[in-house]
């Protein structure tokens, strides 16, 4: 039986589509230019176009902070932890202290790999060739592109006197982002279409509006996973299994027994962390053979011994 193109084209698109999953990334998007057009705001973004998602990069991850819902960040206490390590072993006069906060100093100076950041998610339609209009998205970008949509949203000669402006079904506008530049050299802008557009109904409904803070929601690790995950990049401690936001685990009434259960000042619920004892793994997260540990699980050591030398 022959190939059928025409339905190959089609699932190509459909595989495309799939791939690109909610979210299209500003910093990924190749062509110099993207359309879109910004959707009105879900009831919870209380009335504006975007929704700020406060993140941590440790190593390869990104993981969405709980900052982002004005709760505590268990990540930025760990990295404040090991900052006041650093700075109280720097000028050590024993050597392997001294060496351990040099490396620690570098991890944590690390941009790309121990940072924290926000991303700016906006409700959006995708506009394609011949103006062809796409699946809502999260448009998600940096500072710049979200000031610059704000700045036109509200400059006077873009208000239409409908409800939600530029955004508004029938005569909001379209916006092109251009991108010009690579990698920290990378410049973006946002320019409005001179005339309106009207968008098909069906993405206008209240029940079919997107909603980014309950997708950011959705993102959130259990705290001791989270701990984990910045120990695991800091001492090579073993990463622990995620448990979901809404099941963290109580801590235990009893008082730890081990340092390791309140590592620099930041208590682990003992009902998981306390039941497992950190295992050699590479910045990768495989096992290594015993007695080939890295320099992550040194660091935990010594950084154990000082802790028990002090108490």
């Amino acid at each position: 039986m022959a190939v059928d193109f025409n339905k190959l084209n089609k699932a190509k698109k459909e595989l495309e589509d799939k791939s690109s999953g909610s979210i299209i990334y500003a910093s990924k998007i190749k062509s110099p230019e993207f359309e879109f057009r910004l959707l009105p705001p879900h009831p919870d973004m209380d009335g504006l176009p975007y929704f700020e998602r406060i993140c941590w990069s440790i190593g390869d991850k990104i993981l969405t902070s709980r900052e982002t819902f004005g709760e505590p960040c268990v990540m930025e206490d760990e990295v404040e932890a090991a900052k006041a390590l650093v700075d109280k072993y720097k000028s050590s006069r024993n050597p392997e202290q001294k060496q351990v906060a040099q490396e620690l100093a570098q991890l944590l100076n690390d941009w790309k790999k121990c940072k924290k950041r926000s991303e700016y998610l906006l409700p959006i339609l995708p506009i394609g060739d011949d103006d062809k209009v796409g699946e809502p998205k999260f448009l998600s970008c940096g500072l710049t592109v979200v000031k610059e949509i704000v700045n036109i949203m509200s400059n006077r000669k873009y208000q239409n006197g409908t409800p939600d402006g530029v955004a508004d079904r029938v005569q909001g506008r379209n916006f092109t982002l251009t991108k010009t530049g690579e990698g920290k050299n990378t410049e973006y802008g946002i320019q409005p279409w001179p005339n309106s557009m009207e968008m098909p109904e069906v993405y206008y409904h209240p029940d079919k509006l997107i909603n980014p803070v309950a997708f950011v929601k959705k993102t959130l690790k259990s705290e001791e996973h989270l701990v984990s995950v910045v120990r695991n990049y800091l001492y090579g401690d073993a990463i622990i299994e995620d448990t979901g936001a809404e099941g963290d685990a109580e801590p235990e009434a009893q008082q730890p027994k081990s340092s390791r259960e309140t590592q620099h000042g930041t208590p682990v619920p003992t009902s998981r962390a306390a039941k497992q004892e950190p295992t050699p793994i590479t910045s990768r997260g495989s096992r290594l053979p015993a007695g080939d540990a890295p320099a992550g699980t040194r660091r935990r050591n010594i950084m154990d011994d000082l802790e028990n030398d002090e108490q």
